[in-house]
C-alpha cells in the first residue's frame, strides 16, 4: 500500500474499488428492467431518464448500496472506506507520534474507531455516508 503517497494511494484505491463498482452498477442498472420479467429482480422498474439517475446512476456514483442485483458488491465499498479511514489514521499518526509509539499510538486510534462503529450501530446513530460497517472493521484493514 502507498500510504506515504497520498495520490497513488487513492488513485490505486479509486481504479482497484470504486471504477470497478461503478462500471457493474451501471450494468446491472441497464439491465435491471430486463431482469424483472424473468423474476431475477423485484426492484422497480426504471420508466423515465429522471429515474434512471436519481433511484440508479446518481447513487452508484455515490457509492450507495442499491442496486439488487449488486448484491455481492457491499464488500467494494465497504473495503474502500475502510481503506481511507485506516489511511486518515496513518496520517494523523505521522504527524503526531513519535518514535517506536506511533504503533501504540495506531493501534489505539483503530480500536477507538472500531468501537466508535459498534457503538454507533448499537445506538442506531447514523455517520454522514453510513460508514458504520467501514468503522467496525477498521482493525481488519
Amino acid at each position: 500500500m502507498n500510504l506515504k503517497t497520498p495520490w497513488k494511494f487513492l488513485k490505486g484505491k479509486i481504479t482497484t474499488l470504486y471504477i470497478p463498482t461503478i462500471k457493474y452498477g451501471i450494468m446491472f442498472l441497464v439491465l435491471r428492467n430486463l431482469m424483472i420479467p424473468l423474476h431475477l429482480s423485484n426492484q422497480a422498474p426504471i420508466g423515465s431518464w429522471s429515474e434512471f439517475w436519481n433511484n440508479g446512476l446518481d447513487p452508484i456514483i455515490r457509492f450507495y448500496d442499491t442496486e439488487q442485483m449488486m448484491g455481492a458488491f457491499w464488500f467494494l465499498r465497504v473495503l474502500f472506506f475502510a481503506n481511507i479511514i485506516f489511511w486518515l489514521l496513518f496520517r494523523i499518526i505521522h504527524a503526531v507520534g513519535r518514535g517506536r509509539y506511533k504503533l501504540l499510538i495506531l493501534d489505539g486510534l483503530v480500536f477507538i474507531s472500531s468501537s466508535a462503529g459498534f457503538y454507533m450501530n448499537i445506538h442506531e446513530i447514523w455517520p454522514p455516508l453510513n460508514w458504520i460497517r467501514e468503522f467496525c472493521i477498521s482493525p481488519i484493514d
